[in-house]
């Protein structure tokens, strides 16, 4: 008998884990397509071929989902970047990595997208305790990461790596919400010619990041 329940409970775990991972695919396709305001569990539920209720069952709501697949994105960027910084070369310069480290975070479409958004979402619709959950272990990963930069450019100065991360983690969202601005923006620019607001992601984010590098020597 005890072994039959272990078989069960051990068999509900990897269901619940499969389906934790369709929800937050499934999370990942509408939050790109769609306004955070316009995602509706119910239909996210059916795109991912759960029942209807479970991501609210799963994550407490769409916030918690939402800060889920933030943190997801944002280890993945970290842990790529982990990997990138174990493979620099000893003559690789402050330049050089700082610009590899902005096109990497400029390809991950999702999680600029998140960075673009939370802001608005955490002032006015999250909990604290899973936001506090949330940060806490976003700042054990940005530390690591951070002392990692430091042994690769060793004239940063002790905790600038992890300022340069952490500064180039929410400035990113900024520039992404900007470059993708409404239709309204757009066309106000289109109409009146006005270069200056015409914005390259890519572009924005390297110099961003080259500053910032600047700023921590």
């Amino acid at each position: 008998m005890g072994l039959i329940n272990r078989k069960q409970r051990e068999k509900a775990k990897a269901s619940r884990k499969e389906r934790t991972k369709s929800i937050l695919e499934a999370a990942s396709s509408l939050f790109l397509a769609q306004p955070y305001a316009e995602v509706d569990l119910d239909a996210l539920a059916r795109k991912a071929g759960a029942p209807v209720g479970t991501p609210e069952l799963y994550f407490g709501g769409k916030e918690g989902l939402f800060l889920q697949l933030l943190e997801r994105e944002s280890n993945r960027w970290l842990d790529a970047l982990s990997e990138r910084l174990a493979a620099v070369s000893e003559d690789c310069s402050p330049g050089d990595l700082s610009r590899a480290i902005a096109d990497d975070l400029g390809e991950r479409e999702l999680l600029m997208r998140l960075l673009s958004i939370q802001n608005n979402l955490l002032e006015f619709n999250a909990d604290v305790e899973p936001a506090a959950e949330f940060f806490s272990l976003l700042q054990a990963r940005l530390l690591r990461a951070g002392e990692r930069l430091e042994l690769c450019l060793p004239t940063l100065a002790p905790g600038a790596g992890t300022l340069f991360l952490r500064r180039l983690w929410i400035l990113a969202g900024g520039i992404h919400h900007f470059s993708n601005g409404s239709s309204v923006f757009w066309g106000a620019v289109r109409l009146r010619k006005l270069s200056v607001f015409e914005v390259d992601l890519r572009e924005e984010l390297r110099v961003l990041a080259a500053s910032l590098i600047v700023a921590g020597q």
